[in-house]
């Protein structure tokens, strides 16, 4: 041991740092951009500022790159809470905390810096907080922990690492000897031109599951990754205070808070092997229950409630439903844990976890670093101990009011470890007056702004009524703000109002020509106005603008897609694929062009991807089994068909190709003619027998089954459609199909 310490000393001496202090074993990154880049201040002196390409995750900062003599530097960290979400730095706790301390500590000059990114997981705060180290910090506040599960990630490397093995590396990453193998192991490696297996990495910058899919829906129950992302939390927790720690600077933690009783799920999912009748059970136990409990019936909505979640304790809207009924009979104590099992049960978590406030405590006290407790804080400050939109504008970013209350709690901490000293002056007189000269500066462009960043979430959560009037009252309070034009728009078009949705686009063009995601959307709602030609021309300035812009290369092919242009589409959606790899539109547009060129095993593939990434895509299971039919593999179509009518119930296409399956597949124990007529009979009902392609089916499933005078009207009712259509050459085989039923025979 004592040789090993002298090994540990020398190697400090000569600057060698642990690997835990600069490297994650459970994630990488493919890039890094710094934060904070140097300028020369007027009077000749370098300072920091916040580099412009960081502007969109982070607030404007500078400070001296050479901290004056007497400073007490501050970082706060952490993700859009310690931003300021959805306001800004101003009224952020890193705001509040700025403009208290002079008056609460005038012996000190201090300097807080809000490092705060927006979508920012603690992952990718700790990286961040190597490069902060450099700036003479003296206290880092972590607030983080709502962000754990917004960007994918994979855990394969540490999942197939025994955890013993796990266990030595965490205890070895600590020290300097093990840093000075690594590094000359590496080097090695690198002049044999050899290279150990990475982990996953991930963008250089925040690609989230928000801004890259169509929403909650994109989020599946997975047990097993949500014990990785709290075991990475844990590791990255203690890699933040070492990090801190290794350039001589203090820490305190801060549990993140979250809305419980007014905020719903994002995302519910039913329990696994639930069948269809539970299923249907389940559904009607949970529609009698909302509807009591919208007509007061309060007593008959816990009664109903109750037995759905007898059949089914996993769904998350569940729990919430059964939470408000408790909270109107009264039942303070049980309407809390209802909201809070809500929470567990939410596929799409973006709340901070119970585990996760259990680590950050457990960390705290492991550390012996100060934890500011803010959930327990504001729960006391809530009616009846649960809190609710008096303290959060949405799901997690507290009010104004919030977040003073919480630079206040981290003021006392501060004094408490001697990391200020509160002055005898520092009275409720003098706090009130830090509030009012702080509110005195909001305006309504920072009450706009708040509003737009609601209006963008609400609509990634699929609340666009929500939405859309959020983002007029935001484009009200500051008219040129180009991003309010765009929620508005973006709300307007999934509600339907197309029109209204592109004279918003154009408003947001108008203020910002270059606004490569608005030519996105105008193109879109073009497209929808069968616009095609516009619609490439605004998918092309977009990606003139922002070349790499995926959504861009997808919406371009599926544009070029429906003008038959399909050589090009492809060469789009390979190009989406090339920069995000798990796009799950662009497998999907890319499988059903090349199904359309006959090259089906190709098409095949995409598709399976496509349902790797999101397993409850309804179009693909559609696609996929039309296309394994047309590939003669039958094997899996039916399934693929079923499935999509599963999740989709009155899908009529899915509906009529599961008839055709049942009619023509070449296993006689598949074959079913029964079976076939009733889903193709479905399948009619729900298109009103106005289409002769579906109206075909339903014939060839009549005949199949022995009733050829139904089949024969059945025929002649098809004929007449496509006659009507002026379908020549679907009229002419319609009539070969219809002599063959007139002769009994299939």
């Amino acid at each position: 041991m004592a040789l090993f310490a002298a090994v540990e000393i020398m190697l400090l001496v000569l600057g060698v740092r642990p690997v835990l202090y600069d490297e994650d074993p459970y994630v990488g990154f493919s890039s890094y951009v710094p934060l904070f880049v140097e300028e020369t201040s007027p009077d000749g002196n370098p300072v920091m500022v916040t580099a412009k390409n960081k502007l969109e995750f982070f607030n404007s900062q500078r400070f001296a790159k050479n901290k004056p003599a007497g400073t007490c530097r501050i970082f706060c960290v952490g993700g859009s809470t310690t931003f300021g979400r959805p306001y800004d730095d101003m009224t952020s706790f890193c705001g509040w905390l700025r403009a208290m301390l002079p008056k609460a500590d005038p012996s000190a000059q201090w300097e807080l810096i809000n490092a705060g990114g927006v979508s920012y997981a603690s992952y990718r705060v700790a990286a961040l907080m190597e490069e902060l180290v450099r700036h003479e910090p003296d206290l880092f506040i972590i607030y983080s922990g709502h962000n754990e599960f917004l960007e994918r990630r994979t855990y394969s490397r540490i999942i197939n690492t025994p955890a013993a093995v796990r266990g030595l590396g965490a205890i070895m990453s600590r020290t300097r000897t093990y840093a000075a193998v690594r590094q000359a192991i590496d080097k090695v490696g690198r002049r044999q031109g050899k290279t150990s297996g990475k982990q996953a990495y991930l963008p250089g910058e925040v690609e989230t599951i928000l801004e890259n899919s169509l929403g909650p829906e994109e989020y599946r129950r997975d047990a097993e990754l949500r014990e990785q992302v709290f075991d990475h939390y844990r590791y990255n927790l203690s890699r933040m205070v070492n990090v801190a720690r290794s350039s001589g600077a203090k820490v305190i933690l801060v549990t993140p808070a979250s809305n419980l009783r007014h905020c719903q799920p994002f995302k519910s999912e039913h329990r696994a092997g639930l069948n269809n009748a539970e299923r249907r059970d389940w559904q009607s136990l949970f529609d009698q229950a909302s509807e009591a409990y919208a007509a007061d019936r309060w007593d008959q909505a816990l009664t109903a409630i109750d037995k759905a979640i007898t059949i089914d304790d996993r769904y998350a809207h569940g729990h919430y439903l059964r939470g408000r009924v408790l909270w109107e009979l009264e039942r303070y104590d049980q309407a809390k844990t209802a909201f809070e099992r809500a929470m567990d049960e939410d596929v799409c978590p973006l709340r901070a976890l119970g585990p996760l406030l259990d680590i950050i405590r457990d960390v705290g006290d492991e550390k012996n670093v100060p934890v500011v407790d803010f959930a327990a804080l504001i729960e006391g400050r809530s009616e009846h101990a649960t809190p609710g939109e008096e303290w959060f504008l949405d799901h997690v970013h507290p009010t104004i009011e919030g977040n003073r209350q919480l630079a206040l709690a981290l003021l006392e901490t501060m004094n408490s470890r001697q990391i200020a000293r509160l002055a005898s002056t520092w009275s409720e007189a003098e706090i009130e007056r830090v509030r009012q000269e702080v509110e005195s500066h909001l305006d309504l462009m920072a009450h706009g702004a708040a509003l737009r960043n609601l209006s963008r979430l609400f609509r990634w959560a699929g609340k666009f009524e929500q939405g859309y009037k959020l983002g007029l009252q935001a484009v009200e309070m500051d008219p040129v703000d180009a991003e309010a034009h765009f929620q508005v728009a973006g709300n307007a078009m999934e509600l339907g109002r197309i029109d209204e949705a592109i004279n918003y686009y154009r408003q947001a063009l108008q203020i910002e020509p270059n606004y490569a995601r608005a030519h996105c959307g105008l193109a879109i709602a073009l497209s929808r106005r069968n616009r095609s030609d516009e619609a490439v021309s605004h998918y092309r300035r977009a990606l003139q603008i922002k070349p790499e812009l995926v959504s861009a290369h997808c919406g371009l092919g599926i544009a070029l897609h429906s003008q038959d242009k399909l050589d090009e589409a492809i060469s789009h959606y390979r190009r989406a694929l090339q920069i995000n790899p798990d796009h799950t539109e662009a497998h999907s547009s890319l499988g059903c062009a090349l199904a359309e060129q006959g090259k089906f095993d190709e098409a095949i593939s995409h598709y399976r991807q496509a349902l790797r990434l999101n397993p409850n895509y309804a179009e693909v299971h559609h696609r996929l089994g039309r296309t394994l039919v047309m590939a003669d593999q039958f094997d899996g179509a039916l399934e693929h068909l079923q499935e999509a009518v599963r999740l989709r119930p009155n899908r009529p296409d899915s509906l009529n190709a599961i008839a055709q399956v049942l009619i023509v597949h070449p296993d006689n124990k598949v074959r079913d003619a029964d079976q076939a007529v009733r889903f193709a009979e479905r399948a009619a009902e729900l298109i009103e027998y106005q289409d002769a392609s579906v109206l075909d089916t339903l014939a060839a499933a009549y005949a199949s089954a022995g009733q050829f005078e139904k089949a024969i009207t059945t025929a002649q009712k098809a004929i007449a459609l496509a006659s009507a259509a002026q379908a020549d050459e679907l009229v002419g085989y319609l009539r070969k199909q219809l002599e063959l039923y007139r002769q009994a025979r299939f």
